[in-house]
C-alpha cells in the first residue's frame, strides 16, 4: 500500500487477502489518497502490471441528525449533517439504524439524507454512515428514535380568531415529550 509493508494470506491460485496499514500511517491522511497496491512473490521485487491503486478515505463523522425520530411505519427522510462523507471510491453511502442499511443520497461533503426504515416496535437505534458500501461506519452514536404515530380525538376550543394566539387543549394518546 504505497511504500507501506504489509502481508498477505494465500487464499487460492487466483486470490489473496491483503490487510489495510492503520495506525500511525493512517492519521496522516486527512483527505482521501490514492496509492499503489504493489505484491511480491519474494519479499524484494514489487509490481502492479494493471496499476490498481486503493483508495484510502477519512472515516465519516456524524455531528447532527434531523428529525431524529419518526414512526414505526418508516419513511422519515432523515438530514445527517457532519463530515468526510466521501463518494469518490466508487461505492454505495450507507446510513445504518441499528442493523438496518438504507442507501444515502449525498447532498454535500458534509449533508446527506436517507430514509428511515420499518421498526415493528417502539425502538432507539444508534445512526451510523458507511462510504465504502457498508464495511466500515462512522461511530458518532447518534440516536434514531421509533415511535408510535400520535393519534388526535379532539380540540377544544375547535375554532378561533384568525388573530392567534389561542391556546388549543388537544387530546388523543400517543404524545411524547420533546
Amino acid at each position: 500500500f504505497g511504500n507501506i509493508i504489509t502481508s498477505a494470506v494465500f487464499n487460492t491460485h487466483t486470490e489473496i487477502i491483503c490487510t489495510t496499514p492503520g495506525g500511525a500511517s493512517r492519521k496522516t491522511r486527512p483527505i482521501a489518497t490514492s496509492v499503489p497496491l504493489l505484491v511480491s512473490a519474494n519479499g524484494r521485487d514489487f509490481a502492479n502490471p494493471n496499476n490498481l491503486s486503493y483508495l484510502f478515505v477519512p472515516l465519516p463523522t456524524v455531528s447532527s441528525i434531523y428529525p431524529a425520530s419518526g414512526p414505526l411505519s418508516g419513511g422519515s427522510i432523515v438530514s445527517v449533517v457532519g463530515s468526510n462523507f466521501n463518494t469518490q471510491s466508487g461505492h454505495n453511502v450507507i446510513c445504518k439504524f441499528g442493523p438496518f442499511e438504507a442507501l444515502a443520497t449525498v447532498q454535500s461533503k458534509n449533508v446527506l439524507t436517507c430514509e428511515s426504515p420499518s421498526s415493528l416496535s417502539p425502538t432507539i437505534l444508534s445512526l451510523e454512515i458507511s462510504t465504502n458500501g457498508g464495511i466500515d461506519y462512522s461511530t458518532s452514536n447518534f440516536m434514531f428514535v421509533f415511535q408510535k404515530i400520535p393519534v388526535l380525538n379532539t380540540l377544544h376550543p375547535p375554532a378561533g380568531m384568525e388573530d392567534g394566539g389561542n391556546k388549543v387543549i388537544v387530546r388523543g394518546s400517543g404524545f411524547y415529550e420533546s
